[in-house]
């Protein structure tokens, strides 16, 4: 399935990950995911995920307020520039600590990298959260590895609580990786012709592997889920060096 990204924002106090996406048939998809850990982690990871069969009232009327909002699409942008022309050592300068990996599934290139929006909690005092995003090989369009570090909410807010689908995450304890393995998020699809919105659970939106590293929240999310292994991200989050 095709997808054509739009933009990706992180806000670093709600850590909450949202895509917009462009389907072929014109129909717009919006993807909000919910990072945090079970009662197990609390005293180590600053979320806390908990199971629910529905999406949660306000985690919907977040996504059909965000739908409404929505600007038309960009233009598209050429994978061989930063976005907005700005080189990646800029971005370093304004930006949290930048992770670059050693390794990448086969086929997959540097394509551009931004800062993330500033966070609403005044409470969150610090560098803007940076994303890279690295672009699939010819022939399949739409399938991307983004790559974000941000700082975790204050102690004193934590454990921050994350509705998320039930059966859709588990814990991950793998070499030097102990976090949560997250498949697809809530979202939301907007019909162009009569412009109603449904929500809902998304599950090829995409594969999450959130974890800690050096006191920083890392995520490394694959789009379409369809397209990833939990294997390969966690290799990808296993060969991840300071820039």
């Amino acid at each position: 399935m095709r997808k054509d990204f739009l933009f990706l924002s992180i806000l670093v106090g709600l850590a909450l990950l949202t895509t917009a996406a462009q389907e072929p048939s014109g129909s717009l998809m919006i993807r909000s995911g919910l990072q945090g850990g079970d009662a197990q982690m609390e005293s180590d990871f600053p979320y806390q995920y908990v199971p629910v069969r529905e999406i949660p009232p306000g985690v919907a009327d977040g996504l059909r307020r965000t739908a409404l909002r929505l600007p038309k699409p960009p233009a598209n942008i050429s994978p061989d520039r930063p976005v907005n022309g700005r080189p990646l050592l800029e971005v370093k300068g304004e930006a949290g600590p930048l992770l670059l990996p050693s390794y990448l599934p086969e086929g997959f290139s540097y394509e551009r990298a931004f800062v993330a929006q500033r966070p609403r909690d005044p409470r969150v005092k610090t560098k803007l959260p940076p994303v890279l995003i690295f672009s699939g090989p010819p022939g399949r369009h739409g399938t991307h590895l983004h790559i974000s570090t941000a700082s975790p909410p204050p102690k004193e807010m934590w454990p921050l609580r994350a509705e998320l689908k039930e059966g859709a995450f588990k814990p991950i304890s793998r070499g030097t990786i102990t976090g949560y393995l997250i498949r697809g998020c809530w979202g939301a699809t907007i019909d162009p012709s009569s412009g109603s919105i449904n929500v809902g659970w998304m599950e090829d939106a995409g594969l999450d592997l959130v974890f800690m590293r050096d006191g920083q929240v890392v995520n490394v999310f694959g789009t379409p889920t369809s397209a990833f292994t939990e294997e390969e991200l966690i290799k990808v989050a296993e060969s991840l060096r300071p820039y």
